[in-house]
């Protein structure tokens, strides 16, 4: 992905952000790899009113930008709803474009903040090491 690129990407992202969600504008994405730490304001669903966060790298090398967050669930699981209740829910974590993740979250009326972290390029590529390593490629439905 070109700079111009990423830049026309995060114009994009603060297009879909309600106007809460626009305190201050995200960065302007640097030539390298960068991480963000991206935090979604509650919703209305049980599951949603605590929030959300997930990280986002920037890649323009690859021209990659994923997120990766580790709070998918099933609602299919074993003894969902007890366990729901009990707060001892299975998660697993999972990356996803962050086009979708905050087209959807965005939709959904949901204010999303964007901080950019004090790592660099080393840091976080060994983040996404780390992050790709424990990936759960089956994306929940509606992902």
């Amino acid at each position: 992905m070109t700079r111009g690129a990423a830049c026309a990407l995060v114009a994009a992202l603060v297009a879909v952000l309600p106007s809460t969600a626009r305190s201050q504008a995200p960065p302007t994405p640097p030539a390298g790899l960068t991480t963000y730490l991206v935090t979604i304001a509650p919703g209305p669903q049980v599951w949603e009113l605590f929030g959300h966060n997930f990280l986002w790298i920037h890649d323009p090398a690859s021209g990659t930008d994923l997120s990766y967050d580790y709070g998918r669930f099933d609602f299919r699981q074993a003894n969902f709803f007890l366990r729901f209740a009990q707060g001892r829910m299975a998660y697993s974590m999972d990356s996803a474009s962050i086009g979708r993740v905050v087209a959807a979250y965005g939709a959904a009326g949901r204010a999303i903040h964007v901080q950019q972290l004090a790592l660099d390029s080393a840091q976080t590529s060994a983040l996404q090491a780390h992050l790709d390593a424990g990936v759960h490629r089956v994306p929940p439905e509606g992902w």
